[in-house]
């Protein structure tokens, strides 16, 4: 799989959500989102589609995503966690009582 079909594969994964209402884990800001990738051969490939799909405008308003002081909505690499191949920022302001939460992108490859 390309990363243009990755990029496509995610904005229809994401396009059947009327949003993204980030109730989740409200007492923590941090979170992360786990990527299996089948094989180490494809992860640059991967990450490629995804970094270009989660920057698109429609996503990033559909995730809510926030920029940074450079105007970016992914940081990459991570400065925060060594693990995470980027993060990203999103606001929850439509949940009472809860702040905007960092997402970490951390992929892991199985090996032939």
């Amino acid at each position: 799989m390309g990363a243009g079909e990755i990029c496509c594969a995610y904005r229809i994964a994401t396009a059947g959500a009327a949003q993204v209402n980030g109730i989740y884990a409200k007492e923590t800001e941090v979170g992360f989102m786990i990527g299996l990738i089948e094989s180490d051969e494809q992860v640059n490939e991967i990450i490629t589609g995804i970094k270009r799909g989660i920057q698109e405008d429609a996503t990033i308003q559909l995730l809510r995503m926030l920029t940074n002081k450079n105007g970016k909505t992914i940081i990459s690499p991570s400065p925060i966690f060594p693990a995470c191949e980027f993060d990203s920022r999103h606001a929850r302001d439509h949940v009472p009582n809860t702040n905007d939460v960092l997402i970490g992108y951390i992929f892991l490859s199985h090996r032939k």
